[in-house]
């Protein structure tokens, strides 16, 4: 009995279709903080938290929100991660500077400390 073998070209719109359903699930697990308040008085108001693809290797804070949106935060995060598959999230070890928290303005910032 002859076996046929499929052409690897013809495996093509397999991988195309895998590969846009993979980055439209990234798309879909981007974490914003713009619902989250930022607003301070001083900048111990301030939290540093991660905004970005929750999927992806490394989740360093990079923005800041105001410290008694953290609780609302967590969960969001938490809701996000959860629909992360083991190879879109994979933990790894990030040497992660912290941001430098300030209340500019009314508003929390963070910016890098290089």
């Amino acid at each position: 009995m002859h076996r046929a073998h499929t052409p690897l070209f013809a495996l093509l719109p397999l991988l195309v279709l895998v590969l846009g359903l993979a980055a439209c699930i990234e798309d879909e697990l981007q974490l914003s903080v713009e619902a989250f308040s930022k607003q301070c008085g001083s900048d111990d108001d301030c939290i540093a938290v991660f905004a970005g693809n929750v999927c992806g290797d490394c989740t360093c804070p990079n923005r800041s929100i105001n410290r008694s949106e953290g609780d609302d935060y967590d969960k969001a995060r938490e809701k996000l991660s959860e629909q992360c598959s083991e190879s879109l999230f994979m933990q790894v070890s990030c040497d992660c500077a912290m941001p430098k928290l300030a209340c500019v303005q009314g508003q929390c910032t963070a910016s890098s400390q290089y």
